[in-house]
């Protein structure tokens, strides 16, 4: 049987309602991609705030991406880390929350994403 994600519904749960204020905060939906999605041997949590490129241009300007290496922006990356570290604690999960320009994750996730911080999200 196909699932959504392969947390547990205690799992899941946490993790909606912690993400619940980042929804507030950013406006936007956090969602899960990556490996939860798909094998119930995942390594850690992937979360994504897919911000419109102008938002995410305005806010974070002249980020430099390399392949592997991450952001090179000290305010993006301050908050990427503090958010994962902050979902961590709520949730006992393994977190990579990153904040992500919107054409970036269309072409990495293509769509393959599962939103969360929503109400009454069914589990």
């Amino acid at each position: 049987m196909d699932r959504a994600n392969y947390l547990l519904i205690s799992q899941f749960f946490n993790l909606n309602h912690a993400c619940r204020a980042l929804t507030d905060a950013f406006g936007f939906n956090v969602y899960m991609v990556g490996s939860v999605l798909k094998s119930p041997k995942f390594r850690d949590v992937d979360l994504r705030v897919i911000l419109e490129d102008e938002d995410y241009e305005r806010m974070f300007p002249k980020v430099e991406r390399k392949p592997h290496s991450g952001e090179r922006h000290p305010l993006l990356a301050l908050l990427n880390c503090s958010i994962s570290e902050w979902l961590q604690a709520r949730t006992g999960l393994p977190i990579d929350f990153q904040i992500q320009k919107q054409s970036e994750a269309n072409k990495e996730y293509q769509g393959d994403r599962y939103p969360l911080g929503i109400e009454g999200i069914a589990t």
